[in-house]
């Protein structure tokens, strides 16, 4: 079942005119994690996290980028993305 049947595409030049601007809103997550029992033994090498000047050239839409150059970490994201429908 299609749960977008139905629905008309919003104007592509009224998005258009809509696009960025500034709000006072808060979008908050609670996020948890723990790393428990992990150990590292013998040599262990660490690096750099390098991202070219090109990396991001052809992004689009919502992202989120994660680098990590260390060892037993927890990475948590969250992204909020908050959509206003005026009728």
């Amino acid at each position: 079942m299609d749960p977008f049947a139905g629905l008309i595409p919003a104007n592509t030049q009224l998005l258009s005119e809509s696009m960025g601007g500034a709000s006072d809103e808060v979008g908050l997550a609670e996020l948890g994690a723990s790393v428990v029992g992990n150990s590292i033994t013998g040599t262990v090498t660490t690096g750099s996290a390098t991202i070219g000047g090109e990396a991001f050239s052809d992004l689009n839409g919502v992202s989120s980028v994660l680098i990590n150059s260390g060892n037993n970490v927890s990475i948590q994201s969250s992204t909020v993305v908050n959509i206003v429908i005026y009728e």
